[in-house]
């Protein structure tokens, strides 16, 4: 039996509807997880997002990226099934209503809440041991019973090695055999007629090629696919369909916009209906390159932009250096993504700097402005972060000094501002005077304008401390506050 547990993330409120569910071996409604934009792990892990505990999941089993009601497998430690079929490349896409299995017992889905789910698959035994399970059913049937079972066979135990089948109404072992007899003789039957058929029109026709079902279904598509980019060259003019050696469909490229991306999708998914689950859209759009590029980069200080050209994609990355085995890794796994977007070429730059490098440098522009003289940056998994605390007064040149340090490190380092203000400090100093421990300090709080010396507490906030030349430093206790002169 598999038990679920999904852990509270932010960004899971289900924007679109969709909602993940477990399936049972039962009809009724498997309850669901509402899902929205954001990246989950699935296995029996406690790091988890989603808990499965069947039998054959293991920790980290399967990552998924959701986005925009649709799903993308990215990567998996263990072997993962779609419809049945094992999964060779990532990342995969996973269509709604699709069955994802990640052992014999845990099978998922996802979809609208009112859904007509798809049926829990069985795992059942290989044809090549049908005959020796049946007589192994018959042995114990004849036995007395000494443990209390019913004579069904665990079906963890039935299902290790054999394939994926989606039959409906099988839940013992015995049943599985029975019906896997009858489907045998009568797939003997059927060769038999079929080969005989075959024979004969040589015979009379002489030799002609034979065509599978499947294969004239995956043609069809081919067909299908292939009218479509070519009555929208200008929309579709870098998607490429490739046919694998397996004879699956898979289309490539680099799409401009949302909408045909849109109706090709669609296209697609109609076709991989119709040929069994062998066409698949690898095509993406900017948006949707960049997302999985971000993807990749997270829980990094790395920030990323993508560039499409003429003939090529650029993909820039920069931010924090960090150990060589790690940004190795990093390359590698955006490397994968250029295999999506062929014809297009994807070119990969890195500029990154040591974190004590970028450090410097922001300081060194923080302590440029009065405003933002004694605030102060640290790096972080998201990227750099500025936090400080200002006057009521000059909050607002405080805070555009930032928005025009953030952007001028647009390219450098993804930056993020905690910005404090402080409500008591509602005054600004409009003039100073030097001239040692005789210094003084004018300051305007509500129209009304005063003069301080030093030591002196200044509008019931704290102590005069310190007079400089661009503005003047507060006592507030324990800490102590500069306040920018206004020019």
């Amino acid at each position: 039996m598999t038990s679920t547990a999904i852990k509270p993330q932010e960004g899971h409120d289900s924007a679109d509807g969709m909602v993940l569910v477990i399936l049972g071996p039962s009809d009724d409604a498997p309850p669901g997880i509402p899902l929205g934009p954001a990246r989950l792990s699935l296995g029996a892990g406690e790091d988890d997002d989603v808990f499965l505990g069947g039998v054959g999941v293991v920790p980290a089993h399967v990552q998924m990226v959701y986005l925009e009601g649709r799903a993308t497998l990215m990567r998996a430690t263990h072997e993962v099934r779609l419809d049945g079929q094992p999964v060779q490349a990532f990342p995969a896409d996973w269509a709604p209503l699709q069955v994802l299995s990640l052992s014999a017992d845990t099978h998922l889905a996802y979809g609208e809440p009112r859904a007509a789910w798809p049926q829990a698959p069985v795992w059942t035994v290989a044809d090549d041991e049908l005959v020796d399970a049946s007589s192994q059913m018959d042995r114990d049937e004849t036995a007395p019973s000494t443990s209390g079972q019913t004579g069904d066979d665990d079906p963890d135990q039935a299902g290790q090695g054999g394939p994926l089948r989606f039959e409906r109404g099988l839940r013992t072992r015995r049943e599985q055999v029975v019906q896997s007899a009858r489907l045998g003789g009568w797939a003997v039957a059927a060769a038999a007629v079929v080969v005989v058929g075959l024979v004969l029109f040589d015979l009379v026709f002489g030799s002609r090629e034979v065509v599978l079902p499947q294969e004239m279904a995956i043609d069809q598509s081919e067909d299908v696919l292939e009218k479509l980019l070519e009555t929208q060259p200008a929309m579709y003019r870098t998607v490429r369909l490739n046919k694998r050696q397996d004879g699956a469909i898979v289309l490539t490229g680099l799409i401009g916009d949302e909408a045909p991306y849109r109706l090709l999708a669609d296209q697609v998914r109609q076709q991989g209906v119709n040929s069994g689950g062998n066409v698949r859209l690898d095509a993406l759009t900017p948006e949707r390159l960049n997302t999985l590029v971000k993807d990749l980069l997270s829980r990094h200080p790395l920030g990323s932009r993508v560039e499409m050209l003429a003939d090529q994609v650029e993909v820039t990355v920069f931010g924090v250096q960090d150990e060589e085995e790690v940004m190795n890794r990093l390359r590698s796994e955006l490397k994968r993504l250029g295999d999506r977007i062929a014809p297009l070429k994807l070119v990969l730059n890195f500029n990154v700097k040591p974190a004590d490098m970028l450090l410097n440098d922001i300081s060194m522009d923080l302590n440029r402005r009065s405003a933002t003289r004694d605030m102060q940056v640290t790096i972080n998994d998201a990227g750099g972060k500025i936090t400080g605390v200002v006057a009521a007064a000059v909050e607002g040149e405080a805070r555009a000094t930032l928005a025009e340090l953030k952007a001028s490190y647009a390219d450098r380092l993804p930056l993020s501002i905690d910005l404090r203000v402080d409500p008591k400090l509602n005054f600004s100093v409009v003039s100073l005077m030097l001239g040692g421990n005789e210094s003084t300090a004018t300051l305007l709080q509500r129209g009304k304008t005063q003069t301080f010396r030093l030591g002196e507490p200044v509008f019931g906030t704290g102590e005069l401390k310190d007079i400089r030349s661009d503005g003047v430093v507060l006592a507030l206790g324990r800490r102590e506050m500069f306040i920018p002169l206004i020019r």
